[in-house]
């Protein structure tokens, strides 16, 4: 299954059962600088410097995302910051070449030879142009080696699309690169919401011939610059509006949402680096002969470092305590009679290190066979993969 979606890159052991764990996000920031070259703050602004470092963690990014019909369709999460620092390497400084920042996202996603990987990816955002250092910080002011943390909400029917960001951004700088940039900044507006001020390009989606390498479909874009460490980034002016609403506290995210928040809240108790959730838990329904899972509202996969490589995480949601305990042991049967869509049995595939019901949620840690296999966690959501096929 060495199936990479992105540009970067089971036998049974013991049930137990035990609590899992929880984190709080932070609320609270800066507006961007305005047009008077001023940069004002909110009354309830929080020190960034506090704020970035309790947010990188899953809960603390899908905060970013607004609690809205669609946007829970599918959020994908990465830590590059602690990734970083899990694979024993450094960031690339501003101004890096594209071989150090190919080697920084090779160590942290795919891994080298004889080194294996942590399998985080690049946000859909970058995920083509993310060696372009030089081509973002002329365009945006930023570039994607700063980032210690991103969440993005794919667009679903009900909902366009957010991309939200930790990293350690300057402002002024910002401010000053998009106001001077020649393609698009004499089409820049500056917007406000909520009192917070927000860059702003052209109509709501609205394609152009002006293909750069940050607008690689030639639309404008949104942009919130809300601290020296959080970015907004939408297509559309609804998504970041809601966007500024969730991480200014005054409207509920996906952290306060009761099937994605568990979930996350899950997935940092474990350790893990990246996550994807979704809370159609019926796109997951199969039939066919195959053992499966009772219906799980929610679904969350994961992946986290390990003595002997990578791990999948897979957590899932149901409706009361009795279905997490009940599918315990379906779980197990999954995993040791199942074949993926390849035709290669799952117990080939991943082991079955831990199964545990907490409430009404399913924990599952499994060891992957081949180290090549470290994005796996989010392949089997994209190809909704018989591991995770419910009834």
């Amino acid at each position: 299954m060495r199936k990479c979606l992105l540009a970067l890159c089971l036998s049974s052991t013991s049930i137990v059962a035990c609590g899992g764990g929880s984190g709080e996000g932070e609320s609270g920031f800066e507006a961007p600088r305005g047009s008077d070259d001023t940069t004002p703050a909110g009354e309830d602004a929080v020190d960034s410097d506090s704020a970035a470092g309790a947010d990188v963690t899953i809960e603390g990014l899908v905060s970013l995302i607004p609690d809205e019909p669609g946007a829970g369709d599918l959020v994908i999460v990465n830590e590059y910051g602690p990734a970083t620092e899990a694979a024993g390497v450094e960031r690339p400084e501003p101004g890096a070449d594209e071989v150090s920042i190919n080697n920084w996202f090779t160590a942290i996603g795919r891994g080298r030879e004889g080194e294996p990987g942590l399998g985080l990816q690049a946000n859909g955002f970058f995920a083509e142009t993310a060696f372009d250092d030089a081509g973002w910080r002329t365009e945006l002011g930023w570039a994607p080696i700063d980032l210690t943390g991103a969440v993005e909400s794919l667009a679903g029917d009900d909902f366009g699309g957010l991309y939200a960001f930790r990293g350690d951004f300057d402002p002024e700088t910002i401010d000053e690169v998009v106001r001077a940039e020649p393609i698009w900044g004499d089409r820049l507006e500056i917007e406000e919401h909520s009192g917070v001020e927000y860059y702003s390009w052209g109509e709501d989606n609205d394609s152009t011939t002006d293909i750069t390498v940050v607008r690689q479909l030639g639309q404008g874009g949104r942009m919130a610059v809300l601290d020296e460490h959080t970015i907004l980034w939408a297509w559309s002016t609804g998504p970041l509006e809601s966007g500024i609403d969730a991480a200014l506290g005054e409207a509920d995210s996906l952290a306060d949402n009761a099937e994605i928040g568990p979930l996350a809240r899950a997935m940092d108790a474990e350790g893990a680096l990246a996550a994807m959730f979704t809370d159609d838990g019926d796109a997951y329904r199969q039939g066919g002969d195959q053992a499966s899972l009772g219906p799980y509202t929610a679904l969350g996969t994961g992946t986290r470092p390990g003595d002997d490589g990578a791990k999948l995480l897979l957590a899932f949601l149901f409706d009361d305590t009795g279905g997490a305990e009940e599918n315990t042991s379906r779980l197990v049967t999954v995993v040791d009679e199942n074949a993926s869509f390849d035709g290669q049995a799952w117990s080939d595939i991943v082991t079955l290190e831990d199964v545990q019901a907490d409430n009404e949620l399913l924990l599952a840690t499994l060891a992957i066979a081949d180290p090549l296999d470290v994005d796996l966690w989010s392949t089997i959501v994209f190809r909704r993969e018989t591991l995770l096929a419910s009834s």
